[in-house]
């Protein structure tokens, strides 16, 4: 008979840049932001444009001016072009409204700097004398960092005023605004926040109170009562009305008026909550400015998803700022929905939305790992913090690099169900409440309230465990090792497979059989190096490896 061939051919797999998870600049589709180890944690207004401080980077940008909207920016600088000394960032952040721009550094160095053209103008020293910095770093060089408490220095300048406050020395102090030389300077009770008015008036946080302070050592209270934990302060330039902000237990951001009188209180009282995300509450703020509009601008360092956010008066959010996230912010697809990505920005986990057409992505979830299991879970910032989403018949878990976690995720809700570990041993004593010289640990719960329970324990004198560099569709974890053979040095891939108890992943510790199996090895010519090695299992059974012979610096072996 007749016969016709034809040839099919696809045009093959093409990359396309999608987004940036994590962080979202609004001026590009790509671009950067600034901060990596910390998010943003300091910002500014004036007239001419939003600023936007760091305060640790290490090479991601330290400072950045958009226009006030966020669709454009005007310039970005590292930490090289406006620092002073290594990882430095602003703690603070004000400008004068007269074409100056100051940045507080961790180190108590203030930086002048251009606002126009961000470029850096001067230096001065204004940490308290009786403090000694070294300039390659030690106790003083982080000093005013923020942390589970706001930095320990606050400042702020306008209408020719410079001020900065000094929490643990009880001072305030005045600045020459030509040279930064001190002017004045009085006692105040641990000043944590202060701000300076239209008219020069200056105003600081001390204890649960806001007062007006005078160089002359005048102090008079202008807010008596009905702030919790009040730790920054702006006031708004067109109303003088005062912005509060507050950090746990309350966690709000009130506007009282001049004369003190409570006008809006904003945000969850409490704070911002795990799980679902709402953009209007608040946590861990580090930094507030007025808008001019009446609105208001927050900086979130630390707790995720890190943002900067735009509140109307109303505390509708306007617009949010993502970032910076650290490094190795692992971004996880569902395996089953793929447009639901999770990524670990530090000691949390963050749940998105992403929408591939248009590159836009939200946040959907934000959860606190530190705070699971009553402190039994642990997370691991960095190149060990990666979490796989990875399903048990119908049921969507997250397991951990490093020691096996794992999680139970259902929309709203996020449960440990499975902990094994050697480092946090002493806690998992703690909450067994029992006695022992053990070295690993295995809990699972059982009763499915998400909390350790003494009988839900396991424990073992020796410390050998699994440790996932990957986790496999089937819960496998799978480790890269090192092993000799006939004096020769060796790859090797570990396996480490679970058993299941009443819907629970029960991972073999310490001599229980199937802890850490040989798979296969081959022998490679140099000891593989902690970081960027790994193995790897296809679906159809066969193992990968890849392993750093010593060229990337960094626990290279």
């Amino acid at each position: 008979g007749n016969y016709v061939w034809k040839v099919l051919r696809t045009p093959g797999f093409r990359a396309e840049y999608v987004t940036s998870l994590g962080i979202n600049p609004g001026w590009a589709r790509y671009d950067r932001w600034v901060g990596n180890h910390g998010g943003a944690a300091s910002v500014a207004i004036d007239p001419s444009g939003m600023y936007v401080a760091a305060q640790v980077t290490e090479t991601a940008p330290v400072l950045l001016k958009q226009s006030f909207d966020g669709t454009s920016r005007h310039w970005t600088r590292t930490r090289g072009d406006v620092t002073r000394g290594r990882y430095q960032g602003g703690a603070s952040l004000a400008s004068d409204g007269r074409g100056k721009l100051f940045m507080l550094q961790q180190n108590g160095y203030l930086q002048v700097i251009d606002a126009r053209e961000g470029t850096l103008l001067a230096t001065w020293d204004v940490l308290p004398k009786d403090l000694k910095r070294k300039e390659d770093g030690g106790p003083t060089w982080f000093i005013y960092q923020h942390g589970d408490r706001v930095a320990g220095a606050d400042m702020d300048a306008r209408a020719g005023t410079i001020v900065v406050s000094y929490r643990d020395h009880h001072r305030v102090r005045w600045l020459d605004p030509k040279d930064g030389a001190t002017v004045a300077e009085i006692d105040v009770p641990e000043p944590t926040g202060v701000a300076v008015g239209a008219k020069g008036n200056v105003f600081v946080i001390s204890g649960n109170r806001v007062l007006r302070v005078f160089p002359d050592g005048r102090q008079l209270p202008v807010i008596k009562n009905g702030l919790i934990a009040p730790r920054r302060l702006a006031i708004d330039p067109k109303t003088g009305e005062f912005l509060v902000a507050e950090r746990s237990p309350g966690s709000q951001i009130k506007r009282l008026s001049p004369d003190g009188e409570l006008l809006a209180t904003y945000g969850r009282p409490g704070g911002r909550l795990q799980g679902a995300y709402r953009g209007e509450d608040f946590r861990g703020i580090t930094d507030i400015a007025p808008d001019g509009q009446g609105g208001f601008v927050i900086a979130e360092l630390e707790p995720a998803p890190r943002r900067i956010v735009h509140c109307n008066r109303a505390g509708q959010v306007l617009s949010e700022w993502f970032g910076g996230q650290p490094y190795y912010a692992w971004g996880e697809p569902d395996p089953r929905n793929p447009c639901r990505v999770w990524f670990n920005s530090g000691h949390w986990l963050v749940l998105t939305e992403i929408d591939y057409a248009s590159g836009d992505w939200r946040v959907l979830e934000t959860w606190h790992l530190d705070q699971m299991a009553d402190g039994l879970v642990e997370s691991r910032p960095g190149h060990h913090g990666r979490w796989w989403v990875v399903y048990h018949e119908d049921q969507r878990y997250l397991v951990s690099q490093g020691a096996p976690q794992v999680l139970a995720h259902k929309s709203g809700s996020l449960r440990p169900v499975s902990v094994i570990g050697s480092r946090n041993v002493k806690r998992a004593v703690e909450l067994a409440r029992k006695g022992t010289d053990a070295s690993s640990f295995r809990w699972l719960d059982r009763n499915g309230d998400g909390r350790p329970q003494p009988a839900e324990f396991t424990f073992s004198e020796s410390s050998e465990i699994p440790n996932a560099n990957w986790v496999a569709p089937d819960f496998a974890v799978l480790q890269a090792g090192s092993g000799d053979r006939e004096e020769q040095t060796e790859f090797v891939v570990l396996e480490t497979r679970p058993n299941w108890e009443n819907g629970l992943p029960v991972y073999p510790i310490g001599d229980e059989p199937g802890v850490k199996q040989r798979v296969v090895g081959t022998i490679v010519e140099a000891r593989i190096g902690t970081r960027g090695s790994g193995a790897y299992r296809d679906l159809a059974g066969n193992y990968y490896g890849n392993f750093n012979d010593g060229c990337e610096r960094h626990g290279a072996g």
